[in-house]
């Protein structure tokens, strides 16, 4: 069975490092190219297709979660665990990321190949996204973990998602990837 890992925004691949060394067989970690949703997903289809993945776990944390629900939409796959999923994101938080956008310096957003016009561009699609629509197309088995409302929707939209409550913040499966193996059925 191939797994893929999506993590949050802005961690690298290494971040699954802990998670990765619970597993028998080797995962694939893409590394995703392009700055808005939409282009994330893309690039993952575009691996899988490089890859040959054609019914894969796919794995995702936070924004990755997204990811992995988008594709999950138009493709088939075998399994579906999204940790701490949001189908819209809060347009306030948006807000504020975009005002502190400013103080980034711009070596910061080269780092992870992007500059400041492709971000606030990234953070403007953001504000306007809506995955309520995908969510309902998704057919696959699906986990859904988190603590907060925003896990719950997504539980709810897709059609037979099991929740799991797990109270644990920020990237846990980085913090705690014995538990996140766990919980997520990965052993």
């Amino acid at each position: 069975m191939a797994v893929v890992f999506l993590g949050s925004a802005g961690q690298l691949a290494d971040s699954w490092a802990g998670v990765v060394g619970h597993l028998t067989e080797k995962p694939y970690i893409p590394v995703l190219e392009g700055n808005s949703f939409h282009q994330r997903a893309d690039a993952l289809e575009d691996y899988l297709d490089k890859h040959e993945l054609r019914r894969p776990t796919l794995v995702g944390h936070g924004i990755g979660a997204m990811t992995a629900l988008q594709v999950a939409a138009r493709r088939p796959v075998e399994r579906l665990v999204l940790s701490n999923p949001q189908l819209t994101l809060d347009k306030n938080a948006v807000d504020k990321q975009k005002k502190a956008l400013k103080w980034v310096p711009k070596f910061m957003l080269k780092s992870v190949g992007a500059d400041k016009e492709q971000f606030r561009a990234a953070l403007d699609e953001a504000g306007q996204i809506d995955l309520r629509r995908e969510a309902m197309l998704v057919e696959a088995p699906t986990l859904v973990l988190g603590a907060d409302d925003a896990a719950r929707e997504v539980a709810q939209v897709i059609h037979g998602a099991e929740y799991r409550e797990v109270a644990a913040s920020g990237d846990w499966y980085v913090t705690d990837p014995d538990r996140f193996v766990a919980e997520a059925g990965l052993r």
